[in-house]
């Protein structure tokens, strides 16, 4: 999905993510989906995304993706 992603226009990839966000089963792309964005707004929720043991891993590389 980051792929793809990256080849949209940003208002396509905003929709995409909105959907995404309908279904907590898909808390992992949203979180890969945020990176791609890399709107430094997303980085204080991304944050909070590292609360979850499964999750810190993949919060913490869309942290960082964001800021680079």
């Amino acid at each position: 999905m980051p792929l793809a992603l990256r080849t949209m226009y940003m208002a396509q990839v905003l929709a995409l993510l909105k959907l995404i966000t309908q279904d907590p089963a898909n808390i992992r792309l949203l979180i890969e989906g945020t990176a791609i964005v890399t709107d430094r707004v997303c980085v204080p929720w991304l944050f909070g995304q590292m609360d979850d043991v499964n999750l810190t891993r993949l919060a913490g590389e869309s942290i960082t993706f964001a800021t680079a």
